[in-house]
């Protein structure tokens, strides 16, 4: 973004003086600080649903879905395989 922050889907991931952070944003409500990223990784997980059109009939999906982020000096492929997160978030139903 113009601001240099990054959107993943609900969630956005800024910098502000050598702090990275990583927010939570659901549509047309205020980002909700979840955690500061150079203290350890964060997994977050959210819950949502939408409708699918198939030959007349509709059905809902519900889908559960988790996003591990962090901030390091070096790629290690294996990050958050070896290591449990600092925080755990659930979002609001």
């Amino acid at each position: 973004m113009a601001d240099g922050s990054v959107n993943i889907d609900r969630f956005m991931i800024s910098s502000n003086d050598d702090v990275v952070v990583l927010s939570y944003r659901e549509k047309d409500k205020q980002p909700v600080r979840v955690a500061e990223l150079n203290q350890g990784w964060v997994q977050a997980h959210y819950h949502w649903r939408y409708a699918v059109e198939e030959g007349g009939q509709f059905y809902w999906l519900y889908e559960t879905l988790t996003f591990n982020a962090a901030c390091v000096a070096e790629y290690d492929a294996d990050y958050f395989l070896h290591s449990s997160p600092r925080l755990i978030f659930d979002a609001p139903a």
